[in-house]
């Protein structure tokens, strides 16, 4: 079965590296090559910045706030997590 092309120009545009847009996002996101007291306003840094301190409305004696999140390296490998039916997850921790 032969396809037809039924546009008038012969353009064709490459295809963008695709998983390495997603995963250079994700990096963007977490900020993992950065020390927490170096990271940029961007990212999970930024929503946690937005949403803390949290204060406790009635007294105003209690306030909760962010100093910083760290993530872990994974538990398991993603063959292993795949060979025990596991997760493939990392310990998220948030000061």
């Amino acid at each position: 079965m032969n396809k037809k092309n039924f546009t008038k120009f012969n353009h064709s545009l490459e295809i963008p590296p695709l998983l390495s847009i997603q995963l250079e996002s994700y990096r963007q996101f977490f900020q993992f090559d950065k020390l927490p007291e170096k990271r940029e306003d961007i990212g999970l840094q930024k929503v946690f910045k937005e949403l803390f301190p949290i204060v406790d409305t009635h007294h105003k004696r209690f306030i909760l706030d962010f100093v910083k999140y760290e993530i872990k390296e994974p538990r398991y490998s993603p063959e292993e997590a795949l060979q025990k039916g596991l997760s493939y997850d990392a310990p998220f921790y948030v000061t």
